[in-house]
Protein backbone atom coordinates (compact mmCIF):
# COMPACT_ATOMS: atom_id res chain seq x y z
CA UNK A 1 0.00 0.00 0.00
CA UNK A 2 2.74 2.23 0.72
CA UNK A 3 3.98 2.19 -3.11
CA UNK A 4 1.21 2.91 -4.02
CA UNK A 5 1.02 6.20 -1.74
CA UNK A 6 4.37 7.09 -2.85
CA UNK A 7 3.91 6.34 -6.55
CA UNK A 8 0.29 8.92 -6.14
CA UNK A 9 2.51 11.22 -4.23
CA UNK A 10 5.26 11.30 -6.86
CA UNK A 11 2.78 11.80 -9.70
CA UNK A 12 1.04 14.51 -7.44
CA UNK A 13 3.91 17.01 -6.83
CA UNK A 14 5.31 16.72 -10.63
CA UNK A 15 1.75 17.56 -12.40
CA UNK A 16 0.14 19.98 -9.79
CA UNK A 17 3.36 21.26 -7.60
CA UNK A 18 6.09 21.90 -10.18
CA UNK A 19 5.69 24.42 -12.93
CA UNK A 20 6.29 22.77 -16.54
CA UNK A 21 5.23 22.74 -19.98
CA UNK A 22 2.97 19.91 -21.53
CA UNK A 23 0.88 19.00 -23.92
CA UNK A 24 -1.08 16.41 -21.49
CA UNK A 25 -4.78 17.59 -21.55
CA UNK A 26 -8.30 16.43 -20.24
CA UNK A 27 -9.93 17.31 -23.63
CA UNK A 28 -9.13 16.94 -27.52
CA UNK A 29 -11.20 19.81 -27.89
CA UNK A 30 -9.35 22.77 -27.14
CA UNK A 31 -5.79 24.23 -27.96
CA UNK A 32 -3.31 22.45 -25.50
CA UNK A 33 -3.00 18.87 -26.20
CA UNK A 34 -2.05 20.24 -29.81
CA UNK A 35 0.05 22.88 -29.13
CA UNK A 36 0.86 22.84 -25.41
CA UNK A 37 0.64 25.14 -22.37
CA UNK A 38 2.84 26.01 -19.24
CA UNK A 39 1.37 24.67 -16.01
CA UNK A 40 1.31 26.85 -13.02
CA UNK A 41 0.62 25.72 -9.85
CA UNK A 42 -2.41 28.11 -8.19
CA UNK A 43 -0.16 29.69 -5.71
CA UNK A 44 2.46 31.01 -8.14
CA UNK A 45 -0.49 32.04 -10.38
CA UNK A 46 -1.97 34.18 -7.62
CA UNK A 47 1.71 35.70 -6.17
CA UNK A 48 2.16 37.12 -9.80
CA UNK A 49 -1.08 39.34 -9.20
CA UNK A 50 -0.01 40.43 -5.71
CA UNK A 51 3.19 40.99 -6.77
CA UNK A 52 2.65 43.02 -9.30
CA UNK A 53 0.86 45.09 -6.31
CA UNK A 54 -3.27 44.12 -7.37
CA UNK A 55 -5.60 43.38 -5.03
CA UNK A 56 -7.52 40.20 -5.77
CA UNK A 57 -11.26 40.72 -5.55
CA UNK A 58 -13.18 37.60 -7.31
CA UNK A 59 -12.57 34.12 -8.61
CA UNK A 60 -15.07 32.17 -11.00
CA UNK A 61 -14.57 28.63 -12.64
CA UNK A 62 -16.03 27.17 -15.89
CA UNK A 63 -16.57 24.21 -17.27
CA UNK A 64 -16.84 20.78 -17.14
CA UNK A 65 -16.28 17.36 -15.83
CA UNK A 66 -13.06 19.49 -15.10
CA UNK A 67 -12.76 23.59 -14.97
CA UNK A 68 -10.86 24.97 -18.03
CA UNK A 69 -11.06 28.14 -17.53
CA UNK A 70 -10.24 30.62 -14.24
CA UNK A 71 -11.14 33.89 -13.99
CA UNK A 72 -9.70 36.50 -12.07
CA UNK A 73 -10.93 40.01 -10.92
CA UNK A 74 -8.21 42.31 -9.80
CA UNK A 75 -7.88 45.83 -9.15
CA UNK A 76 -4.91 48.43 -8.62
CA UNK A 77 -5.04 50.11 -5.33
CA UNK A 78 -5.49 53.87 -6.03
CA UNK A 79 -2.34 55.95 -4.51
CA UNK A 80 -3.33 58.34 -1.77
Amino acid sequence: MQAVYDEIADWYEHEFLDSHWTRASWTDKGVRDKVGATHFPLPTLLHAFTGAGLTLDRFAEGGTPSPQVLAIRASKPVAP
